[in-house]
């Protein structure tokens, strides 16, 4: 991809994970990020960079070099939370962690 190609794919559909208003400032590991509630099973994990978008899949991190941009990271967000943000584009968004 270009550099428009990825800003356009970044930008498509914004979302920033530490959006939500009600979100506490101390969320934990074993909490959602979005909301800061507990995670339930199988919690979903997105890619996120340094300003807090989330990032579609198949955005890397050689893409974001590229328009110079940093890699925040791996975090997971409860099922209905993503639901929530990215309704029926979840599975654009969703990063598959090696086990």
């Amino acid at each position: 991809m270009n550099k428009e190609e990825i800003l356009k794919a970044i930008n498509e559909f914004k979302v920033d994970i530490w959006s939500n208003p009600n979100r506490p400032d101390d969320v934990q590991s074993d909490e959602c990020e979005y909301c800061g509630k507990k995670l339930g099973k199988n919690p979903l994990y997105f890619h996120v960079n340094t300003s807090g978008t989330i990032l579609p899949n198949t955005i890397s991190e050689t893409d974001l070099d590229l328009v110079g941009m940093e890699s925040q990271g791996c975090f997971a967000i409860g099922r209905g939370c993503a639901k929530k943000l990215f309704g029926n584009k979840l599975e654009l968004y969703t990063t598959k962690l090696a086990k």
